[in-house]
């Protein structure tokens, strides 16, 4: 499992602000999408944390927002205008703009992340609750 994504994340829609930016990166010497953010706002979702391949804690919360967001992805999937995109570390470079245009102006839905490692400022919950 060590070389496994360890973090899902799911939100029905979110909606991202500030500075957006899509690249392709490195984590650990494996590929990934680097996914960055100025906020990012969940109204609900699910955080899953794996700790090996039999034990995981899962989070759910009514409202996420997180502020300087970095996410290093395998790889991102969201649905907008009805079309539903993947981006990897193979099509960020081909994706990037598009996607740092279209998550400005509108929200994403159906956002599923699967990530190596994610970093922000500070993140504020609402109505979490957790499952072991």
């Amino acid at each position: 499992m060590s070389n496994d994504p360890i973090i899902y994340i799911y939100s029905p829609v979110i909606k991202a602000s500030g500075r957006i930016s899509f690249r392709a990166g490195s984590y650990n010497g494996t590929p990934v999408v680097v996914y960055q953010a100025s906020t990012l706002y969940m109204p609900s979702g699910q955080l899953m944390i794996g700790f090996d391949s039999s034990h995981n804690v899962t989070i759910s919360m009514s409202s996420a927002v997180m502020q300087n967001v970095t996410v290093y992805a395998a790889n991102i999937t969201a649905t907008v205008l009805g079309i539903t995109v993947t981006i990897t570390p193979q099509n960020v470079g081909v994706l990037s703009i598009i996607s740092e245009i279209v998550s400005e102006l509108l929200p994403l839905y159906n956002v599923k992340i699967y990530a190596y490692y994610v970093n922000a400022s500070s993140i504020t919950y609402s109505s979490i609750e957790l499952n072991a």
